[in-house]
């Protein structure tokens, strides 16, 4: 798991908070980060999808990219100030694929180990960042024109 840990997250959390209450719109905070999450978190999937060695059985297809709240009793992780979670991996529903996807970040008797998934993400992380903040910038000039439209105001070009 990569964390970012910043300063200046507390103040953007505040920022997005004061912005949803002016809002209307109970997503605002979701309609703002999770689109420029998904397409940021694009590469690393691919990244991990072209490294998955295991091209038959469901872990190729089990790789995806999940964004949604943190949920306190799933997520060993859980930050309570956290409002949005992006995880990028295999998702699988029982059977073999799961320990075929741990076969393939550690090895196995029979295969030495291929960090997929670990080397995926500290590869595409810096680009992450890029690719989120300037879509999340993108998002809230969106969505800021907008609410001044709707109150009849004017912005800057």
């Amino acid at each position: 798991m990569i964390t970012i840990d910043s300063k200046d997250l507390d103040r953007v959390e505040k920022a997005l908070l004061r912005l949803s209450k002016a809002s209307d719109d109970p997503k605002f905070i979701t309609k703002v980060v999770k689109k420029p999450m998904r397409e940021a978190s694009k590469p690393i999937l691919a990244a991990i999808k072209a490294g998955t060695s295991v091209k038959s059985g469901g872990l190729l297809a089990s790789a995806k990219i999940l964004i949604n709240k943190p949920k306190k009793d799933e997520d060993e992780h859980f930050v309570p100030s956290s409002f949005i979670v992006s995880r990028i991996g295999y998702f699988w529903r029982g059977g073999q694929t799961g320990y075929k996807a741990r076969a393939q970040e550690y090895g196995s008797p029979n295969n030495p180990p291929k960090a997929v998934l670990r080397e995926s993400l500290e590869r595409g992380f810096n680009e992450f960042v890029n690719t989120f903040r300037k879509g999340f910038i993108i998002n809230v000039e969106k969505l800021i024109a907008k609410e001044f439209k709707k109150a009849g105001l004017k912005t800057r070009k």
